[in-house]
């Protein structure tokens, strides 16, 4: 599957637009959602729900949920016993001069390959992460990417559970 052209055509068919800057109470009044990557992160899971739910019926496949602290965040899958899986995580960095984002639930199965899992790891064919960009302006960028497997041991200058791995370039 080519993810990135399908979650394109998917957003174009649901004509969404990743504009977030409150969440409207019942006050009608709008507070920001303010700098906390992980706040931004459960809003445009909740974006993206609607839009991997669109490409799995295309596909006659359905979408597995799992708890944020287990990878991945959505699983594509024919079945229970099906050994390819499609892995697709969210991520919400902040632009800065070198954008990185974490690895989050990603970081711990790396090391040990069955650590906080949905489905075992060779039950996955691929593995994808759709990542927002967040500038301090409300603008949002977004980009799908293949997660590659990270080294067993973090860069250095990194922790323990710090791992991230580097955003493309912008397109």
């Amino acid at each position: 599957m080519n993810l990135p052209v399908e979650f394109a055509a998917a957003v174009q068919r649901h004509g969404v637009h990743f504009k977030v800057q409150g969440l409207l109470g019942e006050s009608h009044r709008v507070p920001s959602l303010g700098p906390d990557a992980q706040v931004l992160s459960a809003v445009f899971e909740l974006y993206c729900q609607p839009l991997i739910v669109d490409i799995a019926d295309l596909h006659g496949l359905r979408i597995a949920d799992a708890p944020r602290s287990v990878y991945p965040r959505f699983t594509l899958l024919k079945n229970e016993a099906d050994r390819a899986k499609i892995a697709i995580d969210i991520t919400t960095p902040f632009r800065r001069p070198e954008i990185t984002f974490p690895l989050g639930p990603y970081t711990s199965f790396s090391r040990n390959g069955k650590q906080d899992l949905l489905y075992p790891l060779d039950h996955y064919a691929e593995h994808w992460v759709i990542g927002f960009v967040c500038n301090r302006d409300d603008d949002v960028e977004w980009f799908i990417q293949e997660r590659f497997k990270p080294p067993s041991l973090p860069p250095p200058g990194l922790e323990q559970g710090e791992a991230t791995l580097p955003a493309p370039t912008r397109r």
